[in-house]
């Protein structure tokens, strides 16, 4: 399961990081994503846990991904709607 934590910059900003273990598992390797905005990490957090806690394929290439329960994703670097 995907989990976010609120992570303090200089000049009082916030980053928000996405971090998940890949496959799920206690044994699987760490793997995360910064965000500057709180919605965009929740919605990246629940892809990833529609994704069964794997990036998806095509993660850098940027294309619409439709994963469980509907959720679509777009533009993966920053921000992407239901």
């Amino acid at each position: 399961m995907a989990q976010t934590e609120i992570r303090p910059q200089k000049g009082a900003s916030l980053t928000y990081r996405v971090k998940w273990r890949t496959g799920g598992g206690r044994n699987g390797r760490w793997d995360w994503e910064n965000f500057d905005d709180s919605k965009e990490a929740e919605r990246f957090a629940k892809l990833i846990d529609a994704h069964r806690n794997t990036r998806p394929s095509d993660r850098s290439s940027g294309p619409s991904v439709r994963c469980a329960g509907g959720m679509v994703a777009v533009g993966f670097k920053r921000g992407f709607t239901q």
